[in-house]
């Protein structure tokens, strides 16, 4: 609706000097020309606007509260037309001196006269509004789509990050055959990432890395082997607990370090003579237990142990010396341990019979006491095998042949143990039976089965001839 004031305000009348000052009643009508047009404004301030309809090139100014009318751009000069602006009303000159119109309506014979002496301060119609709404309805869908559009990319790569992530990780990759890894102690996450890709174990490198700084573990060294596809997550598990790639070796009881050194060569864990020539160099590993030892002797402990194909000598001796101290102190094995081990590795290699173990350690303790020579074949052979000698068989020139283990040469104990025996002759070692036995036919020669105990020559004349006897009947020689 449109609201024309003409007919409630009166002509703001036009003084000729630009000096001149306004009568009272032209400032009351200013200020009421002021009050109505701040209302209007005031009226539409929020959601809405209102705007005045100047009238050519009116000045926007209007009279301020104390009724003065700036924006009066000139004074009038004789015989020129002149124009007054205030808040869009504009009247000539010739206008200006025929006086006030009266009040009420202006009596105007066109809407373009009327413009000239009527200020029309009007909202905007509600078709414009709602335009103006509409405007910024749709600024702010657009500006919705745009973030939704944003939002849904995103979720997208999210996606597809995760997928192909998981792709990474949880989908089996590598070789169908055997495939070796060395990882080099030293080596760094992404060393051992670039050589897990390389050798075709996993996919990606970087997502071997990305997944070690997920996890936070560490990464361990040795030789790992891979014969199946498997996941990424799978593999960084192996090498995280250290799953290293061993072989199985097994050193039975009363084996020596020749047969040791022969089954770690069957293993593939270097070359026999290569654990031979390490063995004095190796006697630091039992310094406390043994001063005197010039090997590993007697200290190998019997048992069943796993190494990496390319452990060195010093690797497996540690961890067969370290079994042996474990058995050691549960057998409470501290003093004389040197002479223990060696009376043991005796009874180990005479006879294989545990109940039998303790008469055999009771045999040589006798003798001993008695200064006799213990005259035991196992001895003499580990002498013949010191020196490259053995032939596989004794023979009587072997029992005359002086080497210092040939104990029906030498009394006393042998320099050394000479087989690695297990916690039953340590334990017969230490604790021998209570016997008057000083002779024996040993049980792993008699076809009988068992061994056969003598405490006179006479008695054991018997025995001898009863081996034989057996032995011929077995069809022996």
């Amino acid at each position: 609706m449109r609201t024309d004031l003409s007919s409630q305000l009166d002509w703001i009348p036009h003084h000729d000097s630009c000096h001149a000052e306004p009568s009272a009643e032209t400032r009351n009508r200013a200020q009421v020309f002021a009050s109505v047009t701040t209302a209007l404004q005031r009226q539409h301030r929020l959601g809405r606007q209102s705007e005045f309809i100047r009238h050519r090139n009116a000045n926007p100014l209007g009279s301020d509260i104390n009724g003065k009318i700036p924006g009066r751009s000139q004074c009038l000069q004789p015989g020129t037309p002149n124009s007054h602006s205030s808040s869009g009303l504009q009247l000539t000159s010739s206008q200006a001196r025929e006086g006030p119109p009266p009040l009420g309506p202006l009596p105007v014979q066109s809407k373009r006269e009327a413009s000239q002496w009527r200020f029309e301060p009007r909202l905007i119609r509600e078709k414009g509004v709602q335009q103006e709404m509409g405007a910024s309805r749709n600024r702010r869908t657009r500006k919705r789509r745009g973030l939704r559009a944003a939002v849904s990319l995103s979720l997208l790569f999210l996606l597809a990050a995760t997928g192909f992530g998981a792709w990474l990780i949880v989908v089996p990759f590598g070789p169908s055959t055997e495939t070796f890894v060395e990882l080099v102690p030293g080596s760094t996450s992404t060393r051992i990432a670039q050589q897990l890709e390389s050798a075709g174990i996993v996919r990606s490198q970087y997502a071997f890395d990305f997944l070690r700084w997920v996890r936070r573990g560490k990464l361990k060294a040795g030789e790992y082997r891979f014969d199946h596809p498997a996941a990424l997550i799978e593999v960084y598990d192996r090498i995280a607990r250290g799953d290293v790639f061993t072989v199985a070796v097994t050193v039975p009881e009363g084996a020596n370090v020749f047969d040791v050194a022969s089954r770690l060569e069957q293993a593939g864990i270097g070359t026999r003579q290569q654990f031979l020539d390490a063995q004095p160099g190796l006697t630091d590993l039992v310094a406390d237990l043994d001063p005197a030892a010039k090997s590993l002797e007697g200290y190998l402990f019997p048992d069943t142990y796993r190494f990496q194909r390319k452990a060195t000598p010093l690797q497996v001796a540690t961890a067969m010396v370290k079994r042996f101290r474990v058995v050691a102190a549960e057998l409470g094995l501290r003093e004389n341990v040197h002479d223990v081990v060696t009376l043991a590795s005796l009874v180990e290699r005479e006879t294989a019979i545990a109940t039998e173990r303790p008469l055999v350690a009771s045999v040589f303790e006798n003798r001993l006491s008695r200064h006799m020579p213990l005259m035991t074949d196992p001895s003499v052979i580990y002498g013949l095998e010191v020196r490259n000698l053995w032939r596989g068989e004794i023979y009587a020139s072997d029992l005359r042949r002086d080497t210092p283990y040939n104990t029906y040469l030498h009394p006393g104990l042998p320099p050394g143990p000479v087989a690695n025996p297990g916690m039953l002759s340590l334990r017969a070692a230490m604790s021998p039976a209570h016997t008057t036995y000083l002779y024996f036919v040993a049980a792993g020669a008699n076809p009988q089965g068992k061994s056969l105990f003598a405490s006179t020559i006479e008695e054991h004349n018997q025995n001898v001839s009863g081996y034989r006897h057996a032995v011929k009947k077995a069809g022996g020689r």
